[in-house]
């Protein structure tokens, strides 16, 4: 039977970023130049990155909304959003509340033909407070 040697594995030292990764990530050659010793700098680079970063990508614009969800069975929830939200995103969040997949759920006005998962819910004249009916479509 053949001895199997250890090896020991070292970390080589990061790099300090150069001027043109610098600028594509917005940070100042200053930040990338300065060396902390209690901290590394992917720990450096990570937080100034997030804290840089938007919270939900270009299409974030516009105030938070409250959309009430109604399975008419007697649950109601809140699901918090922005009117450029489209359909399709209100379906995910509201998929992670109830435990359904997004594909399953359908949602619309009282009375009214279920919401295109592409447009979005100031398309639709969705406003805060306003209230959805749910419905889930097994299939069947």
């Amino acid at each position: 039977m053949a001895k199997s040697a250890k090896t020991s594995a070292t970390i080589p030292a990061q790099a300090p970023l150069d001027d043109s990764v610098a600028s594509k990530f917005g940070l100042t050659s200053s930040s990338t130049s300065a060396s902390n010793t209690t901290t590394t700098p992917s720990t450096t680079v990570a937080s100034t990155l997030t804290s840089s970063a938007p919270s939900r990508g270009p299409a974030a614009t516009g105030p938070m909304i409250v959309v009430k969800i109604n399975d008419r069975l007697g649950t109601a929830s809140k699901v918090p959003c922005l009117a450029s939200d489209t359909i399709g995103d209100l379906k995910k969040l509201v998929a992670m509340r109830i435990g359904r997949k997004p594909h399953e759920i359908m949602l619309k006005r009282q009375s009214e033909r279920p919401f295109k998962d592409f447009l979005t819910l100031s398309d639709y004249g969705v406003s805060d407070g306003v209230q959805l009916d749910l419905e889930i479509d097994t299939g069947g």
